[in-house]
């Protein structure tokens, strides 16, 4: 990644011609936001703390993981697999723990150091998995979700049909 813009990764790849002359091409990737390998957790909720915070402010949010089989968005957003089992220790000083836990953690303790100003929150939550153009309900009971879940808008609220919500 470019360090300093952190949005764009440059690839050098060879490629051949129809004449069997192979040449480096470079081929540019943009994102938002690009992370070097060594990025913790802690450093990529950093980037996402302010959709914590909409929240707080009343305003609904998505955190939207994409990318291939294998490329890591599980692991992002729920964090190492050890990280999982100790569920009720403190995110923020976990250092493998993703950003489910670690944006839980975060509503959790603001709307507590609130509560003594009167103020009062009702969170709720889904986790969804968008898969081959089927919605999955990833806190419903079945491994594979076989309802066909629709997604409606109504009055500035976006819902989808038939999952839990916590």
């Amino acid at each position: 990644p470019n360090e300093r813009e952190a949005a764009q990764i440059e690839l050098l790849a060879a490629a051949e011609s129809a004449t069997g002359t192979v040449t480096m091409r470079n081929h540019l990737f943009t994102f938002d936001r690009v992370f070097q390998p060594s990025a913790s957790q802690a450093d990529v909720f950093e980037e996402i703390a302010h959709l914590t915070q909409s929240v707080l402010d009343g305003y609904n949010t998505s955190i939207f993981a994409y990318g291939q089989t294998g490329s890591g968005k599980t692991h992002t957003l729920e964090g190492a697999a050890d990280s999982i089992a100790r569920f009720g220790s403190d995110p923020a000083a976990d250092a493998g723990a993703g950003l489910i836990p670690r944006a839980v953690q975060m509503l959790w303790s603001t709307a507590e150091g609130l509560k003594d100003k009167g103020w009062k929150y009702d969170f709720e939550g889904s986790m969804l998995e968008i898969y081959l153009d089927n919605i999955n309900d990833l806190l419903g009971k079945a491994e594979v979700d076989e309802a066909k879940h629709e997604i409606k808008h109504d009055k500035g609220r976006t819902t989808v049909s038939d999952t839990v919500v916590v």
